[in-house]
């Protein structure tokens, strides 16, 4: 029962954000009914397929009337022309210096006492 739980809980937690697996498989693991490499192998199928029902939710909304009318705009059309045509490579270094500026840099929080 507790696989099935895990399995289930673990599909739950990729479709909402809110649920915490890594809380419930630690209460799971410290029941020490199954082993810890079972449970996490459980927990992985669960969430492999909340994600793919996510996947699928999404994977037609392209072919849906409302979205195709946004999409065939004319502002839309243009935009996504620049987009495949690569008028943003002047734009790509930039985004690379605030990524990596996002690696490197860190923000302690306050009260640090180092």
């Amino acid at each position: 029962m507790l696989l099935v739980t895990t399995f289930f809980y673990s599909a739950g937690s990729a479709v909402a954000a809110f649920l915490a697996l890594e809380a419930f498989l630690a209460v799971a693991a410290a029941d020490e009914t199954y082993p810890s490499v079972v449970l996490a192998a459980v927990a992985a199928a669960g969430q492999v397929t909340g994600k793919l029902l996510w996947y699928w939710a999404g994977a037609g909304t392209t072919r849906l009337p409302w979205l195709r009318g946004k999409l065939e705009s004319p502002r839309i059309a243009a935009a996504m022309t620049r987009w495949r045509d690569g008028s943003n490579r002047a734009r790509r270094w930039s985004l690379a210096g605030w990524e990596t500026r996002g690696c490197w840099c860190t923000f302690r929080p306050t009260g640090s006492s180092k």
